[in-house]
């Protein structure tokens, strides 16, 4: 699959609140905001938070990130709709795309 991702365009306020309340996520190492480009309802953006957890054991890490993700969903609001992924293992391959658009870094 082919994605692009754009940047964010969120604005500074926004952003400090996310990427603040982000760093309070036990156990998240990295995060990455961007935009999905879409064909159709482009008006509606569609988030990506790309996440990465502690650990280099495939299983520690599967646990890890599972934990992570409900720790972010249980206590983050996104500022539209929002696919929250790690990009460890299986979704690799998101990693190298994500991390090029400008200012997706967070944590």
């Amino acid at each position: 699959m082919n994605y692009i991702f754009d940047a964010h365009d969120l604005d500074a306020d926004t952003l400090a609140t996310l990427a603040g309340s982000l760093r309070t996520i036990t156990g998240l190492k990295d995060a990455y905001l961007v935009r999905k480009r879409v064909a159709y309802l482009a008006e509606h953006p569609v988030f990506i938070l790309a996440y990465t957890v502690h650990g280099w054991r495939a299983g520690q890490r599967r646990a890890r990130a599972a934990a992570v993700l409900a720790r972010i969903q249980a206590s983050i609001a996104f500022p539209g709709k929002t696919l929250i992924v790690n990009i460890q293992d299986r979704n690799r391959g998101l990693a190298s795309p994500v991390a090029r658009a400008t200012g997706a870094q967070l944590v």
